[in-house]
């Protein structure tokens, strides 16, 4: 329940419905993401393999990680100011501490994913999956 609460608070809202893989991608604000960089030597773009990854205090400011697999990542304290993350796979994350200020979440899998602390607030966050232990 911890993290139901945690989202909660921040304001998720939460639909079951909108997520299409033809919808269109935008982001909070108009910026530009960036892609094809990389962090700890993981490189970082649209569909990127990240499961289990250790991306602690990592800087991914508007990165485009559009339908990446992040299950199992170490994302705490992690900055995600404006990223992209349409459609993501988000499982088991741990999210703690981390920054998702105007981030696009639409039709992403935050399902177990550990959002203690985390700052969601001007986030994107139409056909979120969040499901609790």
């Amino acid at each position: 329940m911890k993290r139901i609460m945690v989202a909660v608070v921040v304001g998720l809202l939460l639909t079951v419905a909108g997520c299409s893989s033809d919808a269109p991608v935008t982001t909070a604000a108009p910026v530009e993401l960036r892609s094809g960089f990389t962090v700890n030597g993981l490189e970082i773009g649209p569909g990127a393999i990240l499961y289990g990854a250790d991306l602690t205090r990592a800087d991914l400011r508007n990165a485009d990680l559009r339908n990446a697999d992040l299950r199992n990542a170490d994302l705490t304290l992690a900055d995600l100011t404006g990223a992209n993350l349409y459609g993501a796979n988000l499982m088991y994350a741990d999210l703690s501490g981390t920054t998702l200020t105007g981030a696009d979440l639409r039709c992403a899998s935050l399902a177990l994913a550990d959002l203690t602390n985390a700052y969601l607030s001007d986030a994107i966050q139409y056909g979120v999956d969040l499901i609790c232990e």
